[in-house]
């Protein structure tokens, strides 16, 4: 299952973000730099040379901060950790596995109902951050002989789409792990970026391959 979030907006999150970092050690100055970055914030639109007028925003993180990430993988990590679900070896030798780079979250495991508890425990503790799971953008892929199991998966209260093919962490990944697919897309994207370039290179003045054999 690939798991993706909404953005952090409930004012919880700022709260239980300060607190997270806390418990991982992050030294007190640069919390209170952090908490100061979210005090009295204000923003405002600009529509080409008119500016509205400051509103002040008491939830979330700034936008467009380069901090924005950086806090959100923050809280990413104290979700993991609470969840309590294997993030080292491999699925061969475990039930349930979660990979995660910066807010990719990759839930595998070997049965449906080994699936769903991992995602109810990172639903759980996600929730208690303030992150929501979106469920427009979280689908889940089976792996494996069984052609039958077509259906969208139901946990809870959600109902996630089924998808044979998905794009992670830049590589495509399919249900009977045939990696052409990945070799076919980036050859793709390769030609897409040769023949983008052609009209630069001919006008570049780059000289021409020569057609003297040799």
């Amino acid at each position: 299952m690939f798991v993706d979030f909404k953005s952090a907006y409930d004012s919880i999150y700022r709260e239980k973000l300060l607190c997270a970092m806390m418990e991982l050690g992050i030294p007190s100055k640069l919390i209170r730099l952090v908490k100061t970055t979210m005090t009295n914030v204000q923003c405002s639109v600009q529509i080409q040379s008119h500016l509205s007028d400051p509103v002040s925003t008491t939830r979330g993180v700034r936008q467009g901060d380069a901090l924005a990430c950086l806090l959100f993988n923050i809280a990413l990590e104290k979700v993991i950790r609470d969840s309590d679900i294997q993030t080292r070896g491999t699925i061969f030798f475990k039930t349930v596995q979660i990979l995660a780079y910066a807010d990719d979250i990759d839930l595998m495991a070997r049965t449906i109902p080994g699936l769903s508890e991992a995602f109810l425990n990172l639903k759980k503790c996600a929730r208690s951050m303030g992150l929501v799971i979106n469920q427009e953008k979280t689908v889940y892929m089976y792996s494996g002989k069984d052609t039958t199991l077509h259906q969208d998966l139901a946990i809870g209260n959600y109902i996630f789409t089924r998808v044979d093919n998905f794009k992670y962490l830049g590589t495509m990944v399919n249900k009977m792990n045939n990696r052409s697919v990945e070799v076919n897309a980036r050859l793709t994207m390769a030609n897409r970026a040769y023949y983008g370039l052609q009209n630069h290179m001919k006008y570049s003045g780059m000289p021409k391959h020569s057609s003297t054999k040799h």
